[in-house]
């Protein structure tokens, strides 16, 4: 929705909502964010104070910070070509952050490289498999 048709639907929306906190009423009902919400409600008339606009900001930036830290991490996790000097194939980490995997001195490299490598392919195999298989569906 444009913000000219939120504004105009909200005119109606408005004298309907019961719940608590008018702000997260808006910003969940039209899927926007704390601030779009904050200034769309403040341009219909709601007196809303500076502070909660500063305080939906303040949200939004540390939401984005969180999801960057979060994107990272999982980049690190699902690299599949992870090692380090105890390890020849980092499979994932601990809650305490410790890494687990195939380690440089089992029997052979050879044989840690291919096992790693046949795990993957394992993986990819399977999600495919889950993908291909809609015939038990109900629709």
């Amino acid at each position: 929705m444009t913000r000219a048709a939120r504004l105009q639907a909200a005119k109606h929306w408005l004298p309907t909502y019961r719940g608590g906190n008018l702000v997260r009423g808006y910003r969940k009902w039209f899927g926007v964010s704390d601030v779009c919400a904050v200034l769309e409600l403040r341009m219909l008339g709601v007196d809303l104070p500076d502070a909660r606009l500063e305080q939906a900001r303040r949200d939004e930036q540390a939401r984005a910070g969180r999801r960057t830290r979060q994107k990272e991490q999982h980049a690190r996790a699902d690299d599949a070509g992870e090692w380090d000097e105890e390890f020849a194939f980092i499979a994932g980490y601990t809650e305490g952050g410790a890494p687990y995997g195939i380690r440089w001195d089992d029997p052979d490299d050879a044989t840690v490289h291919e096992r790693a490598r046949r795990r993957a392919v394992d993986v990819v195999r399977d999600a495919a498999r889950l993908m291909d298989d809609d015939a038990d569906l109900p629709f």
